[in-house]
């Protein structure tokens, strides 16, 4: 089996603000679609004298914010499809495998990829 890497270099565009938070905290798997490039970044916070409050809505398919000092916004976060995909490939598995020794390895690989992703 022929495995091919790939290395993808974009130039990211971004304000002092994301900046520093890039430079505060760490990292998460950086999701790629066609149209978005997810960097999800982990960045302690002291919450014990908040000055400010933000309201989240976790939808099926995207997550909106609205804060006190009046910004609002909505992040895709493209769990439907994902959570689509994954039910397709576990539905073709299941009717052609599932008398095979590989049904349950590939059951559970699926499974831990889509809660990696998620």
């Amino acid at each position: 089996m022929d495995v091919e890497n790939l290395i993808l270099h974009l130039k990211l565009k971004i304000s002092k603000w994301h900046k520093e938070w890039l430079k505060r905290g760490r990292n998460g798997e950086i999701l790629i679609n066609e149209d978005y490039v997810y960097i999800p970044i982990t960045v302690q916070i002291d919450l014990t004298k908040p000055n400010k409050w933000v309201a989240i809505d976790l939808n099926e398919n995207n997550a909106t914010y609205v804060s006190s000092d009046g910004k609002a916004g909505k992040i895709i976060t493209g769990l439907k499809e994902l959570k689509i995909a994954y039910a397709n490939k576990r539905r073709n598995i299941q009717l052609k495998a599932q008398s095979s020794k590989k049904f349950n390895e590939l059951m559970e690989k699926y499974d831990k990829q889509e809660t990696n992703k998620k």
